[in-house]
């Protein structure tokens, strides 16, 4: 048994997929270490997403439906566009990509 490699000593049956485990011996307690990153600022950025959402789906749902429809969605990307400074597609081509 080569000794970088784990062997999952069960009595089930093992998946066909996993067959081993590598680890690193030398590193093994760094791999599993806490991530260190700011909570608050996490947490903070998921509410500005939100904000952001909120507000696209305020402007565009017309029906207040939950969902963009063609049209809406249409109306979206045209807006969207706009602001990167790029040609929004017209509806014939808008059509093909919509389902």
């Amino acid at each position: 048994m080569d000794s970088g490699t784990y062997y999952p000593q069960t009595a089930k049956a093992r998946s066909p997929m996993i067959d081993f485990v590598n680890v690193d011996r030398v590193n093994v307690d760094r791999a599993y270490e806490k991530p260190i990153f700011n909570r608050k600022l996490y947490f903070e950025e998921q509410d500005n997403i939100r904000d952001q959402v909120n507000k696209i789906w305020i402007k565009y749902d017309i029906n207040r439906n939950g969902s963009l429809d063609k049209i809406e969605s249409a109306n979206f990307l045209r807006d969207f566009c706009a602001s990167n400074g790029k040609q929004a597609p017209n509806m014939q081509s808008f059509s093909r990509f919509y389902m």
